[in-house]
């Protein structure tokens, strides 16, 4: 007898509150276990945008981690919802100019590796790992020539960090971005 049926009788019968408290419980047990086990994907493949007439359903194509190939259907709620799980539309920099410090290492890297100078990209890469850290926490920078404080990520869209060579605000720079 399933524990639905059992239940029923139970019910019907007015037995008493310990036996339906059990068979509810049983009851339970016997539709959770009829639940199929989520679909853990480990692989996308294709997301196959739907054409202007169909209707707004996003088509992901994927592999699943038993390796069956699995299609996803996302509706524009769905899409939604998952987009701000991925932090779809926040800011992309972690602190004003971090791409700016960024596109400065690479630029960087590319000269020191094209040159084959191994300790200037250690240098580089120990330089970069330092402001960025001070730009995470909110460090200033003193201008070179005056008393004008900024920002380390303000002070980095401004000026590229060469050794040697102190920040200028742009007011002391006068055009010129080094010092």
């Amino acid at each position: 007898m399933t524990a639905a049926l059992a239940l029923h009788v139970a019910l019907c019968q007015r037995l008493d509150a310990i036996e339906a408290y059990r068979l509810t419980h049983a009851y339970r047990d016997e539709v959770l276990a009829q639940q199929p086990e989520p679909l853990m994907v480990s692989r996308f493949d294709t997301a196959i945008e739907p054409s202007p007439e169909e209707a707004p359903v996003l088509t992901v194509e994927a592999i699943a981690e038993d390796g069956r190939p699995v299609a996803l259907l996302l509706d524009e709620e769905t899409r939604a919802k998952v987009a701000s799980w991925l932090g779809a539309g926040e800011q992309s920099e972690a602190y004003d100019g971090e791409l700016a410090m960024l596109r400065t290492l690479v630029r960087t890297l590319r000269v020191a590796a094209r040159q084959g100078d191994l300790p200037a990209v250690q240098q580089a890469l120990v330089n970069h790992a330092v402001d960025d850290a001070n730009a995470r926490e909110g460090f200033t920078v003193r201008c070179g020539s005056c008393p004008t404080i900024a920002p380390l990520a303000v002070a980095a869209k401004e000026w590229q960090t060469t050794s040697g060579e102190t920040w200028k605000c742009p007011a002391c720079a006068g055009g010129s971005r080094r010092g």
